[in-house]
């Protein structure tokens, strides 16, 4: 089978016919693209603004009460951390938030990302 040859076009000068886009349309991308990432969110109020606190999640779970597979649902809690968690407040309840490093396992890191998620006692008000 012969090959067949595509023609294409080349300018009479010999020179590549690509023209780049005038100046205004390559700044009107990135002009563009900053508006709709950092701009646009924060007038929205998608964004906390500077001073602006956030706010704790949702949910918070009575640490001396909650089930095995509650506890599993807070960040970092697999099986084997919610029966020690369970363990040690079965032989002293939690009096604070703090008291959860009594348990093996957590530490101040693991109890820092714990802290807005549970609670000792019932909820206030």
């Amino acid at each position: 089978m012969p090959k067949q040859e595509i023609e294409t076009e080349q300018p009479a000068d010999g020179r590549n016919s690509f023209t780049p886009p005038p100046a205004a349309t390559v700044l009107l991308f990135p002009a563009m693209a900053l508006l709709l990432v950092c701009v646009l969110p924060l007038v929205m109020g998608w964004l906390p603004r500077d001073g602006q606190v956030t706010s704790p999640p949702v949910y918070q779970i009575d640490i001396n009460t909650t089930d095995h597979a509650t506890l599993q649902l807070l960040p970092g809690v697999g099986p084997a951390l919610a029966d020690r968690i369970i363990m040690e407040r079965e032989e002293e309840p939690f009096a604070s938030v703090d008291d959860l490093r009594r348990v093996n396992g957590i530490g101040q890191v693991v109890a820092g990302r714990l802290a807005n998620h549970v609670r000792c006692g019932p909820a206030s008000p």
